[in-house]
């Protein structure tokens, strides 16, 4: 058989075979972003990968993506949330009747999704919609942001209009005070306390709960960050940027796994460790050459 064909065969039975596949562990990541244009038939933009970024399954499903504590996996795209258990396989599927624009899980699985209206819906473990209201400073349509929430599951924080790093105190229903107001955001991710860990030209800035700025630290090569995850390991953050999945020590600026990327759109970890902003040095480290 011609081998061209050989590895068309096989590229269609990797893409159509089922999630379940692969189970997830602590330390997989998921991450969406454009598939190689060089696979034939095209795989779904969503995938499985393992702590060393070895491949283990395709997803058909959203772009957003979000884990809650015990490992079950969210998926937000066009109208639909979706959950999967660690086996990859379907938990539930609810249509929020509107385009989903970005999705925060919190630890006990309540989920918060961003449409494109505008609105932000919280939508229960078991699938119901608690409540929903509006984000302040984040004008419709809403076409991208970047949004999370804090382990206490009260406070949203994301970037809103002219790419500013906002905050939403969800419990109390308002608007908590901007962060380094007048810089311009691109990814964003809650720390263990309250603080903000979040990406801006070129730098990857940490910020207490007060909104004071505690650690600066230069981000990997590769272009505007999209989306930022913790890993197992409390000091090292997976960064998704234009060119590469990287993940990276913070504190020493090692890159210890890199893989190429094209157009991101999100990236989670299951069993990530979130860092304390009481925890992080208050001196820029080395710039430490990255390894291949």
């Amino acid at each position: 058989m011609n081998r061209h064909v050989v590895v068309a065969l096989l590229l269609a039975v990797l893409v159509t075979s089922t999630a379940g596949a692969a189970d997830i562990v602590r330390g997989d990541i998921v991450r969406s972003a454009d598939p190689p244009a060089i696979m034939c038939p095209t795989p779904p933009r969503t995938a499985v990968l393992s702590s060393s970024l070895d491949f283990k399954s395709w997803l058909w499903t959203g772009d957003a993506v979000a884990f809650d504590s015990v490992g079950n996996l969210y998926a937000a795209g066009q109208t639909t949330l979706e959950s999967f258990d660690s086996t990859l396989q379907t938990i539930r599927k609810i249509d929020l009747g509107e385009k989903v624009t970005a999705l925060a899980v919190d630890a006990a699985g309540f989920a918060y999704v961003v449409t494109h209206g505008g609105t932000t819906v919280v939508v229960s473990p078991g699938g119901a919609v608690q409540r929903s209201f509006v984000l302040p400073n984040l004008h419709t349509p809403v076409d991208s942001t970047s949004i999370d929430v804090t382990p206490a599951a009260c406070t949203l924080v994301y970037i809103g209009d002219g790419a500013s790093l906002n905050r939403f105190d969800v419990c109390a229903q308002i608007a908590l005070g901007p962060i380094a107001a007048g810089e311009r955001f691109e990814a964003v991710r809650a720390l263990s306390d309250g603080g903000v860990v979040a990406a801006t030209a070129g730098l990857i800035k940490f910020y207490d709960s007060n909104g004071s700025l505690r650690y600066s630290v230069a981000a990997p090569a590769g272009g505007p960050i999209a989306a930022l995850s913790f890993d197992l390991d409390d000091h090292s953050l997976w960064i998704a940027n234009g060119e590469f999945l990287v993940r990276m020590n913070i504190f020493t600026q090692a890159i210890t796994a890199r893989t190429r990327i094209l157009n991101p759109r999100a990236v989670a970890v299951f069993g990530e460790r979130r860092l304390s902003s009481a925890n992080v040095p208050t001196v820029v480290p080395p710039r430490h050459r990255a390894s291949r």
